[in-house]
């Protein structure tokens, strides 16, 4: 996770406590055996796939509001689900499996939209990068960021150094293409 969204939840975790008037209760992870990578994976990336699944179905209805403000619990409702399993530390008596909270899980999920927080407020400096250059009468290219979304899985993309040392017989100081950072693929 980048300072950034690190910045961001301590600031959230910090606001919360100072409402509630005390710490903030850290879940106890599950008594069981430790997940496997895959196992914390598979976890971690259905969460994020039904965030922006319902994301992107939010964006297309605009219909989950209450007195015209959009109510997260109505726009992510299978997502809030999710979670508030994932930290599950008590079952119904006939229940044939014991509790198993992951709150490691929910702790990653938090980081994902963390980063989608800072992804998005990024994501609007362009705009303000570019007018704040025209204002002043100077090129916004040597102010751009070397960052920007994926328009295939919305994730972060990086601009990647050129792998070649020369270009028509010049050294070659160009950028090479957007690459991925969540699924690694060439946009």
């Amino acid at each position: 996770m980048n300072d950034r969204a690190t910045t961001l939840l301590e600031g959230r975790r910090e606001k919360m406590e100072r409402a509630l008037g005390r710490p903030l209760a850290v879940p106890e992870p599950a008594g069981g055996a430790d997940l496997s990578e895959p196992e914390r994976d598979h976890l971690r990336d259905a969460a994020t796939d039904l965030y922006l699944n319902e994301l992107a179905w939010e964006n297309i209805t605009d219909e989950e509001e209450v007195e015209g403000e959009p109510l997260a619990e109505l726009a992510f409702p299978g997502f809030l689900a999710f979670v508030q399993g994932l930290l599950l530390d008590r079952v119904m008596p006939d229940s044939l499996a014991p509790a198993n909270p992951r709150p490691e899980i929910a702790e990653d999920v938090v980081r994902f939209l963390a980063e989608r927080v800072v992804a998005l407020q990024d994501g609007m400096g362009e705009p303000v990068r570019t007018v704040t250059s025209r204002g002043h009468g100077t090129s916004p290219s040597p102010i751009a960021s070397s960052t920007s979304f994926c328009s295939v899985c919305t994730g972060w993309t990086r601009r990647m150094p050129r792998v070649s040392g020369t270009r028509r017989g010049r050294p070659d100081t160009g950028a090479g293409p957007n690459v991925c950072l969540r699924l690694n693929h060439t946009v």
